[in-house]
């Protein structure tokens, strides 16, 4: 027997619960499919990561309601200090002292993903199954969904929240391409003596760029969450080694900001790769974060890039609602498409060049290296697209962020 909805989709990580919650607020009948129930247990939950929410991607929230809940864990970046190893060049971006101006936040995975869980399982327009896709086809004007526990699922809309290794993306035919960057992320928290201040800090070193970010905690000892993007072969000289090696070199470049430090979580890794789907949409299928595009995390803006895929798809599903609550419709596919993979691929280019630019130890690329910190530091210009760059995703001011 199959069941009606507006809309399916597929994954219940921060981008299939942010979709989910969002159309849900305009009234849309969700189909949330993952073997994964809506439970978080502390224990078995890995993630050690943080994720940059752009001024925005907060306006996005606020907007839809859940930002009053995620504010409490959410430590905003009040400046971001730039340095360049070699020539001891930095340059610094600054926003004021009140927290509405802060120019983003960082939020601990465990404390995001814990708290979408819980909106959602109350929200009563999200229907979780806890089973896997199968397959699925399309009509004309729906599309049917087979679960592994033998659920039928009919919808306007199916969407792909399910990862860069998406299996929806593989039962829709939709290609893509693949770069590996030869480099491993390693990410962990610090704590340490002095206070962070909401700074945050990228230092580009010879084995590649470093970044150190605040976070929030309740009790009263000071943290922050690094983020290191390592070049082959040079990590092997860290990887499954004694935190020792890290917390030395951490020390080594930081005790002057931070003071004493010491790793206080297991340190994670996977390798950096870029993953981009060649088209976003098919008939009745849209892809959404990282099963549309999995990025560097230099600057750290792939979910940001997320969440104005999903602010697109909210706009369009806004419109239609007192209609046939049909966002499955080409035309709206198609004006997603044009604008978010613009949006996108710009995005992946910049990144991706920053990333090669930044992470090379080549002799004229040091050169040209210090000649751009030192043009950030001196132009208002330059300043304000590495700005809009770090804090936004783009190279150009967005009035309302």
């Amino acid at each position: 027997m199959k069941k009606n909805y507006d809309i399916t989709i597929i994954g219940s990580g921060l981008t299939g619960l942010s979709a989910s919650l969002a159309l849900a607020s305009l009234g849309y009948k969700i189909a949330l499919i993952d073997p994964k129930p809506l439970i978080f247990d502390k224990k078995s939950f890995p993630d050690n990561r943080t994720t940059a929410i752009s001024s925005g991607s907060v306006s996005f929230y606020k907007k839809i309601g859940l930002w009053k809940n995620l504010n409490k864990y959410a430590c905003p970046i009040k400046k971001i200090l730039v340095e360049e190893l070699s020539s001891k060049l930095n340059t610094s971006f600054t926003s004021g002292a009140n927290q509405e101006k802060a120019m983003g936040y960082m939020i601990e995975n465990k404390n995001f993903i814990r708290t979408l869980l819980e909106l959602t399982k109350k929200n009563n327009k999200i229907f979780k199954y806890d089973s896997k896709l199968l397959r699925f086809y399309r009509k004309r004007n729906g599309v049917f969904a087979i679960l592994e526990n033998n659920s039928e699922i009919e919808s306007k809309l199916i969407i792909g929240a399910d990862g860069r290794n998406s299996f929806l993306r593989k039962l829709a035919r939709i290609d893509y391409t693949y770069k590996d960057y030869k480099q491993k992320a390693f990410t962990f928290n610090i704590e340490h003596e002095k206070l962070h201040k909401n700074l945050a800090i990228e230092k580009f070193l010879e084995e590649g760029p470093l970044a150190i970010l605040p976070i929030k905690r309740k009790n009263n000892k000071n943290y922050s969450s690094v983020v290191w993007s390592c070049n082959f072969p040079d990590y092997y000289k860290y990887h499954n080694k004694s935190t020792k090696k890290l917390e030395i070199l951490i020390q080594n470049y930081f005790e002057r900001i931070y003071g004493k430090i010491k790793i206080c979580t297991k340190v994670k890794t996977w390798n950096l790769s870029l993953t981009h789907a060649k088209k976003y949409v098919d008939k009745r299928v849209l892809l959404l974060g990282d099963s549309a595009h999995s990025i560097h995390p230099l600057a750290g803006q792939g979910f940001n890039l997320t969440i104005r895929g999903i602010q697109k798809i909210y706009d369009f599903a806004d419109a239609e609602i007192n209609s046939s609550k049909d966002i499955g419709k080409e035309k709206y596919l198609f004006n997603y498409s044009k604008k978010h993979y613009l949006d996108a691929a710009l995005l992946i280019l910049v990144t991706d060049k920053l990333n090669l630019f930044f992470s090379n130890s080549n002799f004229l690329l040091k050169n040209l290296r210090r000649s751009g910190i030192a043009l950030f530091s001196r132009s208002n210009l330059a300043r304000n697209v590495f700005k809009n760059y770090a804090t936004r995703g783009s190279l150009l001011s967005i009035k309302n962020d």
